[in-house]
């Protein structure tokens, strides 16, 4: 590894410790880790000396943004050993902003209340409930032990994360423990072995549970899993990894060190320190964009990658300056757009972070709905042709594939409407035909569609409306044989779709029979042909296609209805 190319002004150093006695049930490293052990052995704490020791030399008299003792069991080291690792540091004229280390509340083999070195602890509690430590295989531990530690490092006044992992759910009782021992930073790790849809549609409704009942605490940016408490401050190495994309210098084995464009693997093989570099990562700032926009990252560094993706209304901006993120609703559509320019590498691990482990795309596909667009659709059709049957369908096709938003959603509504200013008196000609001349009618008309479209626009996202504008023109020219302007396109200047039901004038006038209901004017046979003549016929600029879907059957409803809701899906 070359260290000339450490960013000396935005670094840090993660030194591993991965001596556990028993392996936890969650844990990913079970076939290149060794157990069994209540202290770090010496002689691999003498090679991380070493190994250490070589990489100062080579980035001495600087000062870190974090040093992260981690692994499996950082709290294993005594004092002497920390001692040890603090004068190798001094002497290389070392310092740092934030000395972090990982804490197994089962054993610490340094005194807490007597060390000044560390400013930052992270401690495994994993889970408050003796049953699911059991679980976990982390039974050396009770919830009093938690409790203590905590008090001991707050005597200090040092900061203080915890970690809690669940599988799926996690049980409210967690929330209480939480708040009641108040740490600075909490992080829950839903379990990566995890699969599947139900899987995460569940790790997301926990995460929501957590958001709601964790009080005192705010969200990191837009990220799900870590929360701080109010006037805290998430840790320097976060920010390095996530936010500025620093160098990271990995010391002991399976640490990683992220160089520039270069990554890199330490492993601890008998009795030595090998180096193994990571041809798979491709482009490290590519790969944390990957992983962590939907969290929040640097617009600056978006911007250099994929500086038009800002033209797509894709991405918003985080609270802190400088960061943004891409919101749920946005997910598929970011899919889409990553899909189209980058290797699957990258893709997969946009997928991996926001499925939690799952990098499966039809998972990711059937759990995150994206926000609906602005389009209008107008279904038309004699009566009995099926096409309030139809806008149903759709409008249950479109609600899987969007989001339900207060101010974009999926609405469905008809026409006329009576609540409007000449709402009363645009149903009577409707329904019943009763005018006195076209001049009254047609500013009744007219006003009816302006107040309509006003209205529709305010609903904003997808809006069906079903009967309304070509309805209006029928009556209006069978009444008057005469063709006229009612107001259309006043506030709508494009509808997206227009949708003509079409059926037999016959079938339709079963159907009708049927109903067993008052038939209206327009209900009889000659009638009924006479509306689906000026339906089929009707064209217009201001749709920007028209289709007619012949109702064979209630199949045959169905598949146009899929087809015409995956095509909107499509929509960017």
């Amino acid at each position: 590894m070359n260290y000339n190319y450490v960013n000396k002004k935005n670094c840090a150093i993660y030194i591993n410790f991965p001596f556990c006695k028993q392996p936890c049930l969650y844990c990913h490293y079970v076939n290149n880790i060794k157990f069994f052990h209540s202290e770090i052995p010496k002689n691999y704490f003498n090679i991380i000396c070493e190994q250490l020791k070589h990489i100062l030399t080579k980035i001495n008299n600087i000062e870190l943004e974090s040093i992260y003792f981690g692994g499996g069991t950082a709290s294993l080291l005594n004092d002497n050993q920390i001692k040890e690792i603090q004068n190798i540091l001094s002497l290389n004229n070392i310092k740092s902003k934030e000395i972090s280390i990982e804490i197994y509340p089962g054993q610490c083999n340094f005194n807490i209340l007597e060390n000044s070195f560390f400013t930052r602890y992270s401690i495994g509690v994993q889970s408050f409930l003796p049953s699911v430590r059991k679980k976990y295989r982390r039974t050396e531990y009770k919830n009093k032990d938690i409790e203590e530690l905590i008090k001991k490092i707050q005597a200090k006044q040092k900061i203080i994360n915890i970690d809690i992992l669940f599988d799926e759910y996690l049980d409210e009782e967690e929330i209480v423990n939480i708040i009641n021992l108040f740490p600075d930073t909490v992080t829950f790790y839903p379990n990566t072995k995890g699969r599947g849809i139900k899987r995460l549609k569940n790790v997301l409704n926990t995460l929501e549970m957590v958001e709601q009942k964790l009080i005192g605490y705010k969200k990191m940016m837009n990220n799900k899993m870590i929360f701080i408490r109010n006037n805290a401050e998430v840790s320097r190495y976060s920010k390095l990894e996530y936010e500025t994309c620093g160098d990271i210098v990995g010391v002991g084995h399976n640490s990683i060190s992220n160089i520039g464009n270069q990554s890199y693997l330490c492993l601890y093989d008998h009795g030595e320190i090998k180096i193994k570099k990571r041809d798979f990562i491709g482009d490290r700032k590519l790969h944390i964009i990957m992983s962590g926009i939907s969290s929040g990252i640097s617009k600056d560094l978006l911007n250099h990658y994929m500086c038009d993706i800002f033209k797509f209304n894709i991405i918003e901006s985080c609270n802190i300056t400088n960061l943004v993120f891409v919101p749920e609703y946005n997910f598929i559509r970011f899919l889409r757009f990553i899909s189209k320019k980058f290797d699957k590498t990258y893709v997969d691990a946009f997928l991996s972070s926001v499925g939690y482990g799952d990098n499966c795309l039809e998972t990711i596909k059937s759990v995150y709905k994206i926000k609906a667009p602005d389009i209008f659709l107008l279904v038309e059709g004699i009566d009995g042709s099926g096409k309030d049957t139809f806008a149903k369908i759709l409008f249950n096709k479109l609600t899987k594939r969007f989001v339900y938003m207060t101010e974009k959603g999926i609405s469905i509504t008809g026409e006329p409407n009576s609540s409007l200013t000449y709402g009363k008196e645009a149903k009577n000609f409707i329904e019943n035909l009763e005018h006195n001349n076209p001049e009254e009618v047609a500013n009744w008309l007219i006003s009816n569609r302006i107040d309509s479209e006003k209205k529709l626009i305010k609903l904003g996202g997808i809006v069906i409306l079903v009967r309304g504008l070509l309805t209006d023109k029928a009556t209006f020219f069978r009444a008057f044989d005469e063709e006229r302007f009612l107001g259309e396109s006043s506030f709508i200047k494009k509808w997206h779709k227009l949708i003509v039901i079409d059926i037999e004038p016959k079938i339709a006038y079963q159907r009708i029979l049927k109903r067993g209901t008052k038939q209206t004017w327009r209900e009889n046979i000659e009638n009924l042909n006479y509306f689906r003549n000026f339906y089929i016929n009707y064209n217009s600029e201001i749709f920007k296609e028209k289709i007619i879907i012949k109702n064979d059957s209630l199949d045959a409803l169905e598949k146009k209805a899929e087809e015409l809701a995956e095509e909107i899906y499509e929509l960017e």
